[in-house]
């Protein structure tokens, strides 16, 4: 929401995405064993390609890929990951309201 606020989205996005976030949004705890070993997995993989990403980054992406959950996305910064290790929409933040 804080992105959404800073990027003065209309009243159109804004609501769509407080929808989203009390229907769709999924809860995940970060200490699962899974999502730490997923990490350690994008993190060497993306080492090996000389591809890096944000830590923050590392940690949206194996929560999403240990759940099995598609990433909405409004940058780039998944670009290497995608659609080998990660299933991801990317949202241009610069289109206007539908």
């Amino acid at each position: 929401m804080a992105f959404a606020k800073r990027l003065n989205w209309g009243a159109a996005k804004i609501a769509t995405l407080e929808n989203l976030f009390q229907e769709a949004v999924v809860v995940v705890d970060i200490s699962a064993d899974k999502i730490l070993r997923t990490y350690a997995e994008i993190e060497g993989l993306l080492r090996r390609k000389g591809r890096p990403i944000e830590q923050n980054d590392i940690w949206i992406a194996a929560t999403a890929v240990a759940s099995e959950a598609h990433l909405l996305t409004t940058d780039k910064d998944f670009d290497p990951l995608y659609p080998k290790v990660l299933d991801r929409t990317w949202i241009d933040p610069r289109q206007p309201d539908a």
